[in-house]
């Protein structure tokens, strides 16, 4: 008798800890913007205008599964970093898209307005006060990530608290994956468990060199990855793997690859890589 209570103990014991969500280890979220989580179209300065100054108000559409997706993640709000280099037309054309001149001495809001209206988690915003040249725009991503990263103690690999994993958002139309690849190299030896991620907006020919990055065309291709392995919404990511890759991958995106993308008698070695400095 006291085997068989023994046994049964241990076997509802069993059956709780299953039940139980497991606490794993604290998610860091940081995403770009523009062409990431954002249909901004940023290489084409006249869609640009179009997309952010668009008739409903409510500025560029979003990216409406990878926002559903970092919702299922649900960073802290202390543990998400929004970090953009928007070029000079889409910050004056967010301006006007939100029809107010009087907003132009805060437009840095605006960014938060449409994190919010869309829903994404709460995290805080770094991009630059004025315009810089594209050519500042790799050196300004990656000093700021570094410093966010390293300002933060408990970012570090801890014995006493489950060391944080790091999501890192971007697109290949401007430099994000050279940025997320220099910052995971330097970084590793000091216990960051990080991860790349990277929308293919543009062909690129050496994604294989980038050996940090995981480029993707549409969200069902996030799933594939070891990272989301243990993803919390299977109910989510069954209705992402449900959807066809036109409701995924917004037209100006699968044009703007195809336009990209050398003509298949190019010889390999006089391909150019598409990127922006």
């Amino acid at each position: 008798m006291v085997s068989t209570n023994l046994f049964s103990a241990i076997t509802s014991f069993m059956c709780l800890l299953w039940l139980l969500p497991a606490s794993g280890n604290p998610i860091v979220l940081v995403s770009d913007l523009d062409d990431t989580v954002k249909q901004s179209q940023t290489w084409d300065r006249n869609a640009s205008i179009s997309n952010h100054a668009h008739p409903d108000g409510q500025g560029p559409r979003p990216f409406p599964w990878l926002i559903k997706i970092y919702q299922a993640l649900n960073p802290a709000e202390n543990d998400t970093l929004y970090l953009t280099n928007s070029p000079l037309v889409v910050r004056y054309a967010w301006v006007l898209s939100y029809a107010g001149l009087q907003r132009f001495n805060n437009f840095n809001l605006n960014i938060p307005q449409w994190l919010d209206l869309h829903k994404l988690p709460k995290g805080q915003v770094i991009q630059p006060w004025v315009p810089r040249p594209s050519s500042w725009a790799r050196d300004f991503k990656k000093n700021q990530l570094k410093n966010y990263l390293l300002s933060r103690p408990e970012f570090q690999n801890s014995s006493k608290t489950p060391a944080p994993v790091f999501y890192f958002f971007g697109d290949n139309g401007e430099s994000d994956h050279l940025v997320y690849q220099e910052v995971i190299r330097e970084l590793r030896d000091r216990g960051f468990v990080m991860h790349g991620f990277i929308r293919r907006v543009q062909f690129q020919a050496d994604e294989e060199s980038f050996e940090d990055i995981h480029f993707f065309s549409s969200e069902q291709e996030l799933f594939q990855f070891e990272a989301f392995a243990n993803f919390p919404d299977q109910s989510l990511k069954q209705q992402i793997m449900s959807l066809s890759e036109n409701e995924l991958i917004p037209e100006y995106v699968r044009n703007h690859v195809l336009e990209t993308t050398p003509a298949p008698d190019v010889p390999a070695q006089e391909r150019t890589v598409a990127t922006s400095p």
